[in-house]
């Protein structure tokens, strides 16, 4: 015989183990309903009260160290040495997959959040779109300039991060300012912003994609004028030949006209007829806005022009080296002095004004000089004087040379 009692072997809590007889006092665990697990179950058939009452303590344990067992018996925690129930095996996935949905309605409400305050990051607001797109448009990446327009270019040919870059270069954006905005179906933007040395205030219209806001158009369409085709095929715009479609897509800034042809370059040129800003317009961000026309001019280059004055030099030299008073095929002429006894002094071909236009490979040039002579005259006397003499010629342009024929 064990002469150690085993712990409370079927004794109830709070018993004395050495006597099940000596009992100290239990606190109470309320609940209510059949399931109580201390008070008398609810049933109306017996009267049993359905509020919470202390458990009755019997005054010994029964045989077999069990508690009082049967319908509407109390149940009691196990003892101390007791082992615990394990949980149900289904328990185990169902709190995971309860913890997977909650996770994912967090998340969910999470992106809900984040849509309705303007959650598109740069493009929740159209002046946020419009930032956003200025300065990408600085930092040189065109494929992200781009994805703020709602309508794609028909050519990305001059929508390159290298042109970009060299539009940046050329002319950078400084200065935004968003002076106002709107939001709705359609948006609106009034801007300010310097690109270069050219300063805009514009207002752009702005279309709702889904939860962003877009820009029309991320670029500016052009169409150069040109009244000859042999034009046309000289030009270039950012270093780049002219699409064959004669119509260009470019961001809003420096445009650096020029020309393949050596012996030509640009001239000043007009953007539309209300704008001589010499730029690809922010305007033409514009839904509303219609393509923007170029007026380009070309003219002779340096290299051209000097080639232009040493042929015509050439000339004059001949003419002047003429006793005569009036020299076959030379602007000059007199007839107060004696024949052949002219000299005369050609006049300074860095005067003459190569500044016009070159069309279909032709500019022409026209006007009077200065030619002074001294001759003997018909008394014997020596005479001065001078002529006015006038001349017009043709300058012919090829990719090659350029070459002057006189009229």
């Amino acid at each position: 015989m064990n002469p150690n009692p085993p712990s409370n072997p079927g004794g109830y809590p709070g018993q004395d183990p050495s006597d099940p007889h000596e009992q100290t006092q239990l606190r109470p665990t309320w609940q209510s309903g059949e399931n109580a697990q201390f008070g008398a179950p609810s049933n109306p058939q017996f009267g049993a009260p359905s509020n919470p009452q202390y458990p009755a303590q019997p005054a010994f344990a029964p045989p077999g160290g069990q508690g009082p067992q049967g319908p509407g018996a109390p149940g009691f925690p196990p003892g101390p040495g007791a082992p615990k129930k394990p949980r149900p095996g289904w328990l185990i996935p169902a709190l995971i997959g309860g913890g997977a949905v909650l996770l994912v309605i967090v998340l969910i409400a999470g992106i809900a959040i984040v849509k309705s305050v303007g959650g598109g990051g740069d493009t929740g607001s159209p002046g946020a779109t419009v930032k956003a797109y200025f300065a990408a448009l600085q930092a040189g990446d065109a494929k992200k300039a781009l994805s703020y327009g709602k309508e794609a270019p028909a050519s990305t040919e001059l929508l390159t991060d290298e042109v970009l870059r060299k539009q940046r270069d050329l002319a950078p954006i400084k200065d935004l300012k968003i002076v106002s905005e709107s939001g709705g179906y359609m948006g609106t933007v009034h801007l300010t912003v310097t690109i270069g040395q050219v300063s805009y205030d514009e207002e752009l219209s702005m279309e709702k994609v889904g939860d962003d806001w877009k820009l029309a158009t991320a670029a500016v369409q052009l169409k150069p004028y040109f009244s000859y085709d042999s034009d046309k095929k000289n030009v270039t715009i950012l270093g780049k030949p002219l699409p064959e479609s004669g119509v260009v897509y470019v961001f809003p800034g420096a445009l650096d006209l020029g020309s393949s042809n050596k012996n030509l370059v640009a001239q000043k040129l007009k953007y539309s007829s209300t704008d001589d800003k010499g730029q690809a317009s922010v305007k033409g961000l514009s839904r509303f806005s219609v393509s923007g026309s170029l007026n380009i001019g070309f003219g002779l280059s340096d290299a051209a022009k000097t080639s232009v004055r040493q042929q015509i030099a050439a000339r004059y030299s001949a003419c002047a080296a003429s006793k005569d008073g009036y020299p076959s095929g030379c602007p000059q002429s007199d007839f107060s002095g004696e024949k052949g006894t002219y000299s005369w002094t050609a006049p300074n071909v860095d005067e003459i004004d190569l500044s016009g236009d070159v069309r279909d490979g032709q500019l022409s040039i026209s006007g009077s000089q200065v030619w002074n002579f001294t001759a003997t005259g018909r008394d014997g006397r020596p005479i001065t004087g001078s002529d006015s003499g006038y001349v017009s010629s043709t300058v012919t342009v090829t990719a090659d040379a350029v070459a002057v024929s006189s009229r």
